[in-house]
């Protein structure tokens, strides 16, 4: 059973919901919803590819910027 869906989704989804919380750009939001998503259709017609690590990287790169964005925040915030 291949769980990287089940890993990721849920990082990505908190991830979301707090760069909301604190009020990052629509635009940025749905930039990085659409991506996570590309990725992961990606990763599915890609997976026993040479290319498959552009599909993590669309997978994993919303929830990274996200991340620095609410350190960032909270640390400017304190």
């Amino acid at each position: 059973m291949h769980g990287n869906f089940i890993e990721n989704a849920p990082i990505v989804a908190l991830s979301l919901a707090g760069a909301e919380t604190l009020e990052m750009g629509a635009v940025w939001l749905w930039i990085g919803f659409l991506s996570f998503w590309v990725g992961r259709l990606l990763h599915y017609y890609l997976y026993d590819s040479r290319q498959r690590g552009i599909s993590m990287a669309l997978t994993t790169f919303p929830a990274l910027i996200w991340g620095c964005y609410i350190l960032w925040m909270v640390w400017i915030a304190g």
